[in-house]
């Protein structure tokens, strides 16, 4: 079980789909936009870093954090080789897992995750990327999906 780099930057915003048109003017490449409901998640690299934005933190409908979420930077993702172990191992170091962790699909690919709180207070995601999206992959897209695991 390994991190392999830090991968992307996760941000809340009011309405990610103005929000990415001004990160495009500046530069940065829309990749995809996943709908789920009202929920929006707007998938972009800019400089060759990951970066999402959203309107809805996955986090936000689970305890403490229930109460809702400011708008801003809210988490970073580390890509990570064993997602289950490695969130093992930060909860039994005194992290908090805040959401159940998934399984999911979306059309950036598939991965597992798990988001928690370090013992500071700092929220973080960890990603198993399974399959990246491409042309293949595009294909067979049928939309989000999530499932918990573990």
């Amino acid at each position: 079980m390994t991190i392999r780099s830090l991968w992307a930057i996760g941000s809340k915003v009011a309405d990610p789909l103005s929000e990415a048109a001004f990160f495009e003017a500046l530069g940065a490449e829309r990749k995809s936009v996943d709908r789920r409901g009202d929920d929006v998640v707007v998938f972009m690299t800019l400089g060759g870093f990951h970066f999402h934005l959203t309107n809805r933190l996955r986090y936000e409908t689970v305890g403490a954090a229930s109460t809702g979420w400011p708008s801003g930077l809210a988490h970073f993702v580390l890509d990570v080789t064993d997602m289950m172990r490695l969130a093992d191992k930060a909860v039994s170091l005194g992290a908090a897992q805040v959401h159940p962790r998934l399984h999911l699909t979306a059309a950036h690919g598939e991965m597992k995750a798990a988001f928690l709180r370090s013992p500071g207070g700092i929220l973080f995601q960890l990603v198993e990327r399974l399959r990246e999206a491409d042309a293949e992959y595009a294909k067979s897209y049928a939309g989000p999906s999530e499932r918990v695991i573990g």
